[in-house]
């Protein structure tokens, strides 16, 4: 599921957690719209936004939580001094 995550932080623009609890290898075919307006000339979205394909084509639910995030934060850079 970790390259599941990793598309699904990128579309969505945030973190992702996965609590699905499932394991093993997946073989998934997501197909969604971006959130962007559609081209000129264009039929209207044929997928949906990533929210709604997640939900109607994989069966999982994207939910917006706040939670504890790992990070690391530098608060300053130095060059390092000629030895």
């Amino acid at each position: 599921m970790s390259s599941v995550l990793s598309t699904l932080e990128a579309a969505v623009g945030g973190p992702v957690i996965d609590n699905t609890g499932l394991t093993g290898v997946w073989d998934l075919d997501l197909k969604w719209e971006s959130d962007g307006p559609n081209a000129p000339g264009t039929a209207e979205p044929r997928y949906g936004p990533i929210f709604t394909a997640v939900r109607e084509q994989l069966g999982l639910k994207l939910q917006a939580t706040k939670s504890n995030v790992e990070m690391l934060v530098i608060e300053r850079l130095e060059r390092p001094s000629e030895n």
